[in-house]
């Protein structure tokens, strides 16, 4: 098993910040990508159901329950891509966690001094990696394209998609999230400049009983060539195609 995945696993048990309960991945397109700039003139998403009155306001049939464990889920998955992410980049730390949901973290005595994040958000991680650090981790997982980026690498845009279930279990994607996959879908061209930013899908699973992370890295290429499937509606469903 990857050391990074028991020393996430390790801190994620001795923290106990998991609200569960007790009941590598994919992709070869290096390419230009939307600059910064552009990225910052994009309408940031609205978290619906990740706010502390998530579980008053449940969506049309769901719950007051079923928002809540959402909420619960979502939450324990961030805390351990945010460990995972830790024990993988050398210099990676609170502050590239850029998720509203980190304010829920705070009051963990292993966590004091974290400031909550109150700007609106892109990703629940945002990572300029100035050292090649992640472009590096990514290439010794699988990634050897990424290599490519080692002389420019980019600023990472990285998701936590979490689930009690299989990694090959349904994820739910918002359109802000589709869209931003969609613009800054990788090209399929490796003789372009390397991306200024790439967006990644942690895909953390079987929070239950034994916790893991894969990587989906450009899910918009992804889904464009069929490696993951997706069902064209608002709240978009993507699966890992067999």
């Amino acid at each position: 098993m990857d050391r990074n995945i028991i020393s996430a696993k390790q801190r994620f048990q001795e923290l106990q910040l998991s609200l569960v309960g007790k009941e590598s991945n994919i992709t070869e397109f290096p390419a230009e990508a939307m600059s910064l700039m552009d990225i910052a003139k994009h309408k940031p998403r609205k978290r619906k159901g990740k706010q502390s009155g998530a579980s008053k306001n449940a969506p049309p049939g769901q719950s007051n329950a079923s928002a809540a464990r959402e909420f619960e889920i979502g939450l324990s998955g961030e805390q351990f891509a945010f460990e995972f992410l830790k024990s993988a980049v050398p210099d990676f730390n609170e502050t590239q966690w850029t998720s509203n949901l980190k304010a829920f973290t705070t009051s963990h005595p292993d966590y004091q001094g974290f400031e909550s994040y109150d700007a609106p958000e892109i990703s629940d991680f945002v990572y300029e990696d100035k050292a090649g650090h992640f472009t590096t981790f990514l290439m010794k997982a699988g990634h050897h394209h990424a290599g490519s980026w080692l002389a420019q690498p980019p600023t990472y845009y990285l998701e936590a998609k979490s689930t009690t279930e299989a990694r090959d279990a349904p994820l739910s994607m918002s359109n802000w999230q589709t869209e931003l996959a969609q613009t800054l879908m990788l090209s399929s061209d490796d003789s372009l400049e390397p991306p200024k930013a790439v967006y990644a899908i942690l895909r953390v699973f079987g929070l239950k009983t034994s916790p893991e992370v894969a990587v989906y890295l450009d899910p918009g290429r992804m889904i464009a060539d069929g490696r993951l499937h997706s069902t064209p509606k608002e709240g978009t469903v993507v699966w890992p195609a067999n």
